[in-house]
């Protein structure tokens, strides 16, 4: 397991400047904060297109659902997990962001969904922990990672062009592959 700490904004971008189209690492994914509750979501985003669950070995979630604006009628844009603690408490805080499909959202320094794993890495400092390997069909995937005190932001890449977006404290992993990086302060 390794520790890291770092910060992947190269500038002083404040959280406040979040909103619809905008990612800023670390902080916000359109809008939406760790720690929002179910009802600030809704707030800013409306009803979702369907409500399922995320299960890890150590937690689970209730998430939310919204297309993509660019394409309503089919593909998963956005999803929002909220921490299920209990059958007493189904609804915790926003504990992971990710975002799949183009919408057209993009970080302060231009990086959204299309762009190129040099861009990326032409934008931030180098990432805290790479995988890469290949799928099924042969395409080279990549999942790049950063920290931002204990917050996860990662993009992910097919033949080095982003696919997705994640931000959270805690990535679901099958029962048999475990977590072998966490972010510290």
């Amino acid at each position: 397991m390794s520790m890291v700490s770092c910060n992947i904004l190269n500038s002083d971008t404040e959280s406040s400047e979040c909103g619809p189209g905008i990612i800023i690492p670390g902080e916000c994914i359109e809008g939406v904060k760790l720690g929002d509750s179910r009802e600030q979501v809704e707030k800013l985003l409306g009803e979702p297109w369907n409500i399922g669950w995320t299960d890890g070995p150590y937690r689970a979630w209730r998430t939310y659902v919204y297309r993509p604006s660019e394409n309503p009628t089919s593909g998963h844009g956005l999803s929002i997990s909220f921490i299920y603690y209990s059958e007493d408490q189904p609804w915790g805080a926003v504990d992971m962001i990710r975002i799949y499909n183009s919408n057209g959202s993009k970080t302060p320094e231009g990086i959204g969904i299309g762009s190129t794993l040099d861009e990326v890495l032409s934008a931030y400092d180098e990432p805290d922990f790479v995988r890469e390997g290949f799928n099924g069909d042969g395409g080279k995937q990549g999942s790049y990672l950063w920290c931002h005190g204990i917050t996860k932001f990662t993009i992910g890449t097919l033949n080095d062009t982003v696919e997705g977006f994640f931000m959270g404290n805690h990535i679901p992993f099958s029962d048999e592959e475990e977590q072998d990086y966490r972010c510290i302060d």
